[in-house]
């Protein structure tokens, strides 16, 4: 976050009817009361989500589109948007959004070197989350057609989730307690990034390639090897992920400093622990090694974590970053689990999607995010940035869709990879 940025919370507090409070420094929006009950929630994500999967299709899984066709998905999405806003906000919609253009007078700027992005602070029970990064707080009437690039930035800025960094915290003492916020992602010369792959995407080599030739970045890819069946690969998994680092090896490592995924992931809407990363494993024939796909659970995840020594609760374990592919089944409470796995025993953060991102889109967020890292950016920074890139680069909003539960000030204390 930079230095002076506004800083604003949304607490969401409640169980079936929630009071939603919004908060900027001294300012404070009379408390908003939303109708959450279970059903409500059903119909809530239902509504996204359709309009997430409209926003996709318009998009499609080319990485550069036209003009055209992201003031058509930018203006779908600001048309949902808007509708989710009255349903959360009723009557009081212009009173949010006059609220929110006074706490950043400069939202209009948001695509511009000369913004200095707000920090937002959303803080719910993991069920009771809302949506704010797709909500255009600060101008939710119909956008004019965009004739040109800056027509579009304009659009984009009023949506919360292009124009602040938005960090999601859970109401849930155990979990808010564990979160590491010693605002530090590595303190080598180099980031310890090790990574967790589907083999059988077309264009994992680049990402791998990236990663493996950046001056800043460390590959860790002895793994996996010598793997001979699924239940092997989620073993030893889910050790790396838990320690932190190998330990298989008996010679003493540093902590690895992220753990990167790079997989579709399949989300179940009946049973949110049955949501699977699809990853895949080389397995050595007679003749050739083939790659052996591997569907790792949440609950198997969990089986085996809960057979493992208690972590040190001194140490920092690594920032997770769950890089999505595309899939044909998706669930917001079973996506919203992988973060909730992941940090509340100790985890720095973790980075993840709102639903599925496209294979090309994913690689190419990915080396922009990592670039920024490494040259001294915040988590939240980077983040930022990369979503206005991509934009401003491809016409392409989709980096939207990443959300961050960590301390968006989190950086590499040591960088010199200009």
């Amino acid at each position: 976050m930079h230095s002076g940025a506004p800083k604003l919370t949304i607490d969401i507090e409640g169980k079936d009817w929630l009071t939603v409070k919004i908060k900027a420094g001294r300012m404070e929006l009379p408390a908003i009361e939303v109708d959450f009950s279970d059903q409500r929630i059903g119909e809530y994500y239902n509504i996204l989500y359709d309009a997430l999967d409209k926003f996709l299709e318009i998009i499609g899984d080319e990485k550069q589109i036209s003009i055209s066709d992201a003031n058509r998905a930018l203006k779908y999405l600001n048309s949902a948007g808007a509708g989710l806003m009255f349903y959360l906000f009723g009557n009081r919609i212009s009173e949010v959004r006059d609220f929110m253009r006074r706490a950043v007078e400069t939202w209009r700027m948001s695509s511009t070197d000369a913004y200095t992005v707000p920090f937002v602070e959303v803080r719910s029970l993991q069920n009771k989350y809302i949506p704010v990064e797709f909500l255009p707080v600060f101008d939710s009437a119909a956008p004019a057609a965009a004739t040109n690039s800056n027509d579009l930035l304009l659009i984009a800025s009023r949506f919360l989730g292009f124009s602040t960094c938005i960090n999601r915290i859970y109401h849930r003492p155990s979990l808010r307690s564990q979160v590491k916020t010693d605002a530090k992602i590595a303190q080598d010369a180099k980031m310890r990034v090790r990574f967790f792959k589907n083999r059988k995407l077309t264009r994992l080599q680049e990402e791998e390639d990236f990663l493996r030739n950046h001056a800043g970045i460390e590959l860790l890819s002895k793994w996996p090897v010598g793997i001979a069946a699924p239940d092997q690969f989620i073993n030893e998994l889910a050790a790396l992920i838990w320690n932190g680092k190998d330990i298989a090896t008996g010679v003493a490592e540093p902590q690895d400093d992220i753990h990167h995924f790079t997989c579709h992931c399949i989300n179940d809407y009946a049973l949110s622990s049955n949501s699977k990363l699809h990853l895949t494993y080389p397995h050595k024939g007679l003749i050739w090694t083939s790659n052996k796909d591997v569907y790792v659970s949440i609950d198997s995840l969990a089986k085996e974590f809960g057979q493992q020594k208690s972590r040190d609760t001194k140490t920092s374990y690594p920032l997770v970053f769950l890089n999505a592919c595309k899939s044909n089944k998706r669930n917001p409470l079973g996506l919203m689990s992988f973060p909730d796995l992941f940090v509340k025993h100790g985890n720095k953060g973790v980075i993840g999607t709102e639903t599925m991102i496209p294979e090309m889109f994913a690689g190419e967020f990915s080396r922009c995010f990592y670039d920024k890292l490494v040259n001294g950016f915040s988590i939240s920074q980077a983040l930022h940035t990369s979503r206005w890139y991509l934009l401003k680069r491809f016409n392409n909003p989709l980096g939207i869709l990443y959300t961050l539960y960590a301390d968006p000030d989190l950086r590499m204390e040591n960088h010199s990879h200009a």
